[in-house]
């Protein structure tokens, strides 16, 4: 909690501690679902919270990342359980599977999220410098738009049609 509350007041410093507490969520869910019948664990759903943490902290690449540790920490939990627990080949084929989507889809939601965030804003900072400064003036207010579409879907070297 106090943790918490501290980063709470030092939003700056977070961006230094988001991987550090991501490995804490990685190795508190592979603890959880080890000592809980490994890859037969009900706790397997754990792992998709911290594909959607991965997800929104970073990107799609970090997600798949995440993904392949997850995957490789779920396959030493079949191969070497803490418990003996029957083996589904089955069941563990279905969830590496699972595995892999959800970090797909959970990405690439991610990026476009961000994607769409970044043209709003870009769109919004390009409407509020378009003023209308009267007839000599509307030229340089139609740069200005140029300049900030060119800058939006990054195209520096296109013309801008007006």
């Amino acid at each position: 909690g106090f943790l918490l509350l501290a980063l709470r007041w030092a939003p700056y410093s977070v961006v230094r501690v988001r991987p550090l507490l991501h490995f804490v969520d990685i190795t508190w869910i592979g603890a959880i679902t080890s000592f809980t019948q490994g890859a037969n664990s009900t706790f397997f759903v754990l792992f998709t919270f911290v594909l959607f943490t991965a997800a929104y902290r970073w990107g799609l690449w970090e997600t798949v990342q995440t993904s392949a540790l997850l995957t490789a920490i779920f396959l030493v939990q079949a191969l070497a359980p803490i418990e003996k627990t029957p083996f589904h080949a089955n069941r563990f084929i279905v969830l590496l599977v699972y595995i892999s989507l959800a970090a797909i889809l959970f990405g690439f939601l991610a990026d476009s999220d961000k994607r769409m965030r970044r043209e709003n804003l870009l769109i919004a900072r390009a409407m509020s410098s378009a003023r209308w400064h009267g007839p000599r003036r509307s030229a340089r207010t139609a740069t200005c738009l140029a300049t900030s579409k060119r800058t939006c879907w990054k195209a520096h070297d296109a013309c801008a049609r007006t």
